[in-house]
């Protein structure tokens, strides 16, 4: 057990120890920075579930190598609560979201960025409504921006719902 231990507190530290990588922290997940800070709040309507109140907190973590966010819905009696984290794969290059429902279901995205609009494409697995799925989160100031998400059936992506996010800033 000793050896084992050894061996993790090696590695561990051992990639620690390697080149810091060539980007900064703060440019690779510039794009989606300006999310953290506040309360973010949605509230309206969804066809074919009802009304919902919906709230978002966004913050850095892991000596800001990560976002971490935590979302709650109400929407027709029932709480969706999430989980997510935004980080950085070096391997890609590219900005990842994982996502973990009070459903039991996971999701993983990648996320492509142009000029005021983040889309993540990915899969869900398990709970509800498994499959591929996108969010596509246009950017309309540092204090609001529009979330659509689609499934896909049959090869096309179907739109499933929207939702106006305004930040509160506490």
């Amino acid at each position: 057990m000793l050896q084992m231990s050894l061996v993790f507190l090696t590695l561990f530290f051992a990639g620690h120890l390697q080149t810091p990588p060539t980007m900064s922290k703060q440019n690779r997940l510039k794009p989606v920075a300006f999310m953290v800070g506040g309360t973010w709040t949605a509230k309206g309507s969804i066809e074919g579930f009802g009304e919902y109140v919906a709230e978002r907190t966004y913050w850095w973590s892991l000596d800001s190598n990560f976002i971490e966010q935590r979302h709650r819905m109400s929407i027709a009696g029932s709480q969706i609560e999430a989980h997510g984290v935004i980080g950085w794969d070096a391997v890609s290059k590219k900005i990842v979201g994982y996502g973990f429902g009070n459903d039991g279901g996971i999701a993983t995205t990648t996320a492509t960025v142009t000029a005021g609009t983040i889309v993540f494409e990915g899969s869900r697995m398990g709970g509800y409504n498994p499959g591929a799925l996108r969010g596509t989160f246009t950017i309309k100031n540092e204090n609001e921006y529009t979330e659509s998400v689609e499934t896909q059936k049959d090869g096309k992506w179907i739109p499933s719902f929207s939702l106006q996010w305004v930040r509160n800033k506490n």
